[in-house]
């Protein structure tokens, strides 16, 4: 019997990842290494602001944990950074195969979407701290809480985009905040100047009005 969590692994890569990358691909010309590449680096800055609020804590309290959580979460930062250097070696070797019909299969882990369900809910309930929360001493720690789950699902969803199908790259890569604005503002409708209305002018002199 297949465990329940591959399952589900396989679900949400086929029923939320894939089609994102097919879409990508569609309108922006990406491979599924533009999206791995995107959310890795979001992820990275993620956890960059997640150190970055746990030494404003350490200033604060002077706790040797949160110096050392702040340490964690600059490394983790750095080492995603670091990771974006093999990316174009594995789209390359993605490339190579594709042209001769061969496509690697996915890789189903029963871990991920755990992973990914628990980064929703920590950044859930960050969030809502943040926005419910009346204490500013307590913010801080939502904060933090916010940009770890943030990065966590980054990262898993980094993980399930290299997972799924290698589409050649398009001819030109379009920018995705360019293009989401540009798709924005394709459908409001266009405001209408009105034109200036002509008032014909009379010849007026004093003896008209003696």
């Amino acid at each position: 019997m297949r465990n329940p969590l591959e399952s589900l692994d396989e679900l949400i890569l086929n029923k939320v990842f894939e089609p994102i990358t097919q879409y990508a691909h569609k309108k922006l010309g990406w491979t599924k290494y533009d999206l791995v590449n995107f959310t890795i680096s979001s992820a990275s800055a993620g956890y960059a602001g997640a150190a970055f609020y746990q030494g404003i804590r350490y200033v604060q309290q002077g706790s040797a944990t949160d110096l050392l959580l702040a340490g964690v979460g600059a490394t983790l930062s750095f080492v995603l950074w670091n990771v974006k250097k093999t990316l174009a070696k594995n789209e390359e070797r993605e490339i190579k195969l594709a042209q001769k019909g061969l496509i690697l299969p996915p890789t189903i882990n029963s871990y991920r979407p755990l992973l990914l369900l628990y980064g929703i809910s920590m950044a859930s309930k960050g969030g809502m701290g943040i926005a419910l929360e009346n204490d500013p001493s307590k913010e801080i720690n939502y904060f933090i809480q916010t940009s770890l789950g943030f990065g966590l699902i980054l990262v898993e969803s980094s993980s399930y985009f290299k997972d799924t199908t290698f589409f050649p790259p398009g001819a030109e890569k379009k920018k995705l905040f360019k293009s989401l604005y540009e798709s924005i503002k394709s459908k409001i409708p266009g405001v209408k100047v009105p034109e200036p209305v002509t008032v014909p002018v009379q010849n007026y002199s004093l003896e008209d009005g003696l």
